[in-house]
């Protein structure tokens, strides 16, 4: 069995001494952007548009991780980040990931 690592994002921006009001207009703004990523954690915003490749694996990721919990009869309750990093969201938000708690 051959392992690769997936590729870098193709695009990736950081900036820092963001406000939670710029963070919201740009959630706002770049709704429809389907493909970017935005991360906020205390005033830096990290913008990302993961590869084709990162969004093929993360599909067929999440299929296996809910098909193993069905076989094996375990709940599972995917949750966004934002939730499960806990805190003041306005500290700390991230993009809508899912994980599974």
């Amino acid at each position: 069995m051959t392992i690769t690592p997936l590729s870098p994002p193709a695009e990736r921006i950081q900036l820092s001494g963001i406000s939670w009001q710029t963070y919201e207009t740009l959630l706002n703004e770049l709704e429809n952007h389907r493909r970017l990523r935005l991360t906020y954690n205390r005033g830096n915003l990290e913008i990302m548009a993961p590869s084709p490749e990162h969004e093929l694996y993360k599909k067929v990721m999440g299929r296996f991780v809910e098909t193993l919990a069905e076989e094996l009869k375990i709940r599972i309750y995917p949750c966004l980040d934002a939730v499960a990093h806990g805190g003041n969201p306005q500290d700390r938000a991230a993009s809508l990931r899912v994980n599974y708690l």
